[in-house]
């Protein structure tokens, strides 16, 4: 009422909330904001390993000089917001990093299954960055990342993606681990 939206509209926004895997409507409770369980969140980060793999993969096979050029200019900011310890800013770079290569691959179903996986665990992946030690070891995983992808080489690439992914995860399970503690 107080935004003059129809019920309707409501129902239809909720409803593609839920298909988003951000909501939960129960019959006769109404809508509410899902939580991921550590399975689930399991489950999106092996997709994410995956894709964002393979997504690499073909960066280092695709990159011309243009995109090498700015994934080089934004592995350098990296490195000196890393030095600085800019959470925030290295939150922005890292999601920018990453898009950089996705787009890079070439392949828009990457780009939109990605997309869908990722709106889920939006909030927890930048939780993970509010540690120096985890904002370091990204950043060292991100500098073999973007030497394999500018070097061209494409197996390296997807195998330092995966196991960057797989550190994401294992530091978001370590912080909810201490969070519950």
């Amino acid at each position: 009422e107080a935004t003059g939206a129809s019920r309707s509209k409501v129902r239809e926004a909720l409803r593609r909330l839920e298909a988003e895997g951000l909501v939960s409507i129960e019959e006769f409770r109404g809508a509410s904001v899902k939580r991921l369980g550590p399975d689930e969140v399991r489950q999106i980060y092996r997709a994410r390993m995956a894709l964002e793999g393979l997504a690499a993969a073909e960066c280092a096979t695709r990159a011309d000089e243009q995109l090498r050029a700015r994934l080089r200019e934004t592995q350098a900011q990296l490195d000196e917001v890393e030095k600085v310890g800019d959470h925030d800013r290295f939150a922005q770079l890292n999601n920018a990093w990453h898009r950089m290569i996705i787009e890079g691959s070439g392949n828009p179903y990457i780009a939109q299954f990605l997309t869908h996986l990722t709106v889920p665990i939006w909030r927890l992946l930048f939780s993970t960055f509010y540690s120096t030690q985890r904002l370091v070891e990204a950043n060292a995983d991100h500098r073999l990342i973007t030497a394999a992808i500018l070097e061209g080489r494409s197996a390296d690439a997807e195998q330092a993606m995966r196991q960057h992914i797989s550190n994401g995860l294992a530091a978001l399970l370590e912080l909810e681990t201490r969070l519950q503690a």
